[in-house]
């Protein structure tokens, strides 16, 4: 048997912000991983494995963070 548990969280506004700017940034990425299967499918018709999202991901990270040092 599956169970869930929902915990309400009281962010005060630095934590909001942080947050905010966290789920922004996972939405553009899961956007541009998205985007960039499916342009793989049409010009190659290649599904794209959880292997090279991982990578694609971790490379993009380590980016952004060379960019931010």
């Amino acid at each position: 048997m599956l169970s869930a548990f929902k915990y309400r969280i009281y962010p005060n506004k630095e934590q909001e912000k942080l947050l905010n700017s966290s789920l922004l940034s996972l939405c553009n990425l899961y956007n541009a991983l998205k985007a960039g299967a499916k342009r793989r499918y049409k010009e190659e018709h290649k599904s794209t494995s959880l292997y090279i999202f991982r990578k694609i991901a971790l490379d993009i990270r380590k980016q952004r963070t060379k960019e931010h040092t």
